[in-house]
Order: structure tokens, then C-alpha cells, then sequence
């Protein structure tokens, strides 16, 4: 009689190929990894693997979906919590990703740099517009909620937030880049400079009152960019 693998047993097992693909993945890049590199990695059959997955495309949506989830799920505690506003829940999320990426700081610069390598471009595509996709259906309740409570003016939700997340993924492009270059005396007036920029042009776009979001602190900025020194103003 064929043995019946539980669901968990399942999932375990998916789980431990999305685990030593995304090592891979950072490794070699997406272009350069195989179906055989991730058989040999963990001594499993063809058969195996195609079990789980269908092609080494139908792992990459999944690594995406995984990443893309743990970031939603930041704004998911939030969402339901009557006793906050929109700028308060806006600046939450915003907090709450600084922290954790501060939190990894290392593990991150390398995660940031395999990211941006040329053989993960398709990587990194799939991954801002997962993320674009996933994030914005909570960020218009939150700017619905904002229009209702007054401390946001937006003629349609839907609208801007897809101006928001063209924002808040530009500027993730850009302090990412920022990040990979050498850390010289004025990296972090730089770094600084943008954040004031594009937190300006989001609060605009909202109709936020002036100083009220608050996209990274100070002391998220000193993790990435280093403290005041000569050049740096900030």
C-alpha cells in the first residue's frame, strides 16, 4: 500500500526546498541556479522535486510569495486596531519595518547585495511587484480610514496608494543602491537628504499634515549610514 504523506509532512518538505533554494538563489543568482543544483543540494530525486514544483519559475513564486507574505503580515496586527488613526497605523508599519531590517542589519546588506547582483534582476522584479500587489489592498483601507477621520485628503484610495507604493518601492530602490556603495562622509546626509524628499511627496500625495509620517527615524538611519561625521549634517 502506497504510504499517504500528511500535509504537514508536505509543507515541511516545501519548506526545506524554498530554504535551499533562497540560499542559491544568493549564492549563484536566479539566472545561474538549476533544478539539478537545487536536487544535488539536497539529495533528492527529480521525481521528488517535481512533487512540489513544476519548474524552477514555479519556485521563484514561491521564494516571492514567502518574502513578500512575512512583510505583509507586519501590517496585519495594526489594521483592525480601533484605537488608532491612519497616521498612526502608516507610522506603525513604517516603524515596525525599520525595526526589523535594523534588527538584521548584516544578514541584510549581504541579502541586499545578492539582490541586486545582474543574474537576480528577475528575482527583484517578481519581488517589488509581489509586494506592490500584496500590500496595497490594507494601505487603501488605511488611506479610507484616513479620508474619513480627516487627516487625509485622497479623491480615490485606490489611486494613491499605487502613487504611495510607486513611492515607498522607489525609494527602497534607492537607499538599497545607497547602501552597496562605500560608506564615505557624506553617505548619510545623502541617504537623509532622499528620505526627507520622498517622506515630503508621500504626505503630499495623502494630503498628511506636515511632519506627520514618519517613514525612517534617526536611529534606523545611523544603523544603515552611520553617525555624524565630517560632511554629514544630520
Amino acid at each position: 500500500m502506497a504510504r499517504t504523506r500528511k500535509p504537514a509532512d508536505h509543507a515541511a518538505r516545501r519548506t526545506t526546498i524554498l530554504d535551499a533554494a533562497e540560499r542559491l538563489l544568493f549564492e549563484r543568482g536566479y539566472e545561474q541556479m538549476t533544478v539539478q543544483h537545487l536536487i544535488d543540494t539536497l539529495g533528492i530525486s527529480k521525481g521528488a522535486f517535481y512533487h512540489y514544483f513544476a519548474s524552477k519559475q514555479a519556485v521563484l513564486e514561491a521564494l516571492v510569495d514567502r518574502i513578500a507574505t512575512q512583510s505583509e503580515n507586519a501590517l496585519l496586527p495594526m489594521l483592525d486596531d480601533p484605537r488608532l488613526g491612519a497616521i498612526a497605523k502608516l507610522n506603525r508599519f513604517f516603524a515596525a519595518t525599520g525595526r526589523w531590517k535594523a534588527a538584521r542589519h548584516d544578514a541584510l546588506v549581504a541579502y541586499t547585495r545578492a539582490l541586486y547582483s545582474d543574474d537576480n534582476l528577475r528575482f527583484r522584479e517578481r519581488l517589488y511587484s509581489r509586494a506592490r500587489k500584496g500590500i496595497q489592498t490594507p494601505l487603501i483601507r488605511i488611506l479610507a480610514q484616513g479620508n474619513r477621520e480627516g487627516s487625509l485628503k485622497v479623491a480615490n484610495a485606490e489611486a494613491s496608494s499605487e502613487v504611495v507604493m510607486a513611492l515607498m518601492i522607489d525609494l527602497s530602490d534607492s537607499l538599497s543602491r545607497l547602501v552597496l556603495q562605500p560608506l564615505e562622509a557624506g553617505t548619510r546626509t545623502h541617504a537623509r537628504n532622499r528620505l526627507v524628499a520622498y517622506t515630503e511627496a508621500i504626505a503630499r500625495a495623502l494630503g498628511a499634515a506636515e511632519g506627520s509620517l514618519v517613514i525612517m527615524d534617526a536611529a534606523a538611519l545611523t544603523v544603515w549610514f552611520g553617525g555624524r561625521g565630517k560632511g554629514n549634517k544630520a
